[in-house]
């Protein structure tokens, strides 16, 4: 059903201000015209696109701990809400999710793949499809024009050649955290722990969490299959990017450096095995 919106839930987040207590929050019935509806949040969207501190003032990481404290299952997905799914990704992930993390209580989580592909190619959903794309040179490993680093998974031609399966997902293999700028999106339990707070949106406020997750002793199963899509390659920040990252570029080092030294303490058997976190 398009614009199904029954498993959609909503978390309205403000600063406490000098509020001793959490206001209550009325709100009143949404009007049932999907069409208006959407055409005004489209409106709103680019009205906020244009401010130009928006980046300053936004709590990423409160909202996704918010998120995560809102849900109401053992297990949740770490990633983009724009991404595109492959065929059957929940019902094969939710599978093999529920096996390992949840009876098996492995300490891991269930990563995916990340792939962009320009605006005007038509999405794939398979790995056949995607692997056309890829040879073709019309569909890149995320990131791969300004920092492929941060997403490349190593394995991909073996991972293409493993057989696709249309109703299971496996194991391709597993991995330890070991590249300081990875940042894995995965399917994970309530054992992952929540984001640090601290960290200014667009600076480590994402790659930090496999940090913690390996000083925790986490692995991460690197899944056969599945993966998502993002729709437009990028290569490069933008303006109000590169302003944002700037302006919280000294505060955090500070926070980057407590950080470490934080883990070093709390975790000083992991010392020698997981990477520190750099700016």
């Amino acid at each position: 059903m398009l614009y199904d919106i029954r498993k959609i839930s909503l978390h309205l987040i403000f600063e406490k201000d000098n509020f001793k207590k959490c206001p209550f929050v009325f709100l009143f019935g949404m009007s049932r015209d999907r069409w208006r509806v959407l055409k005004n949040y489209k409106t709103s969207i680019n009205k906020i696109k244009k401010l130009p501190k928006l980046f300053d003032v936004y709590p990423i990481n409160v909202a996704r701990n918010i998120g995560r404290l809102g849900k109401t299952t053992e297990l949740f997905l770490s990633g983009d809400i724009e991404n595109y799914a492959s065929y059957r990704y929940e019902s094969k992930v939710s599978k093999l999710a529920n096996q390992l993390l949840l009876k098996d209580k492995k300490r891991a989580v269930l990563v995916h793949r990340r792939f962009e592909i320009d605006n005007n190619i038509t999405i794939p959903r398979t790995k056949y499809e995607l692997e056309k794309l890829y040879i073709n040179k019309k569909s890149f490993v995320f990131h791969t024009f300004f920092y492929i680093q941060g997403h490349y998974i190593p394995g991909l031609n073996k991972w293409f050649k493993v057989p696709e399966n249309y109703v299971n997902t496996s194991i391709f293999n597993i991995i330890n955290y070991t590249q300081p700028d990875w940042e894995p999106q995965f399917v994970g339990d309530d054992r992952v722990p929540y984001h640090d707070e601290r960290f200014p949106y667009r600076i480590r406020s994402n790659t930090h969490l496999a940090h913690i997750m390996c000083h925790q002793q986490f692995k991460f199963i690197i899944l056969n299959d599945v993966f998502t899509i993002h729709e437009g390659i990028k290569r490069g920040y933008k303006k109000y990017e590169e302003t944002a990252a700037n302006t919280s570029l000294t505060s955090t080092r500070k926070i980057i450096f407590h950080f470490n030294d934080f883990l070093k303490k709390k975790y000083p058997h992991m010392s020698g095995v997981c990477p520190r976190l750099r700016i």
